[in-house]
């Protein structure tokens, strides 16, 4: 059984999407087309760390993945040193309008990795 918080909202992001869109950035920084400022970039569309472990394990499972049994939990049932926000969820507008970064739906993110996974 795997406790899993779901009173804080994020928008999961994968790494490969990170790092398309540094790249993206890095390349109109070169050519001097980059607006200066402060930029968020995320997975498109929100979710609890619960439904997100809940789709990881409902994905995984198509490709013979684990299924463990998931516990919801609170943030107070969850002691760590660092305290963390319950809605972590960023606005990426400002990345869209100025930088053309539009990201994927955390969801097809997801799909991608796991099919990389479990293909090696």
């Amino acid at each position: 059984t795997l406790r899993i918080i779901a009173d804080q909202r994020g928008c999961p992001t994968a790494a490969h999407e990170i790092a398309d869109a540094i790249g993206h950035v890095v390349t109109m920084i070169l050519d001097g087309s980059a607006p200066w400022g402060t930029y968020h970039f995320c997975g498109a569309g929100a979710t609890t760390w619960y439904d997100f472990a809940v789709e990881i394990f409902a994905r995984s499972a198509r490709h013979g993945g684990p299924q463990p049994k998931l516990h919801r939990i609170r943030t107070e049932e969850y002691p760590t040193p660092a305290q963390r926000p319950k809605n972590s969820v960023l606005d990426c507008a400002l990345a869209k309008e100025r930088l053309g970064l539009v990201a994927r739906p955390w969801q097809q993110s997801l799909s991608f990795v796991l099919e990389q996974m479990f293909a090696a």
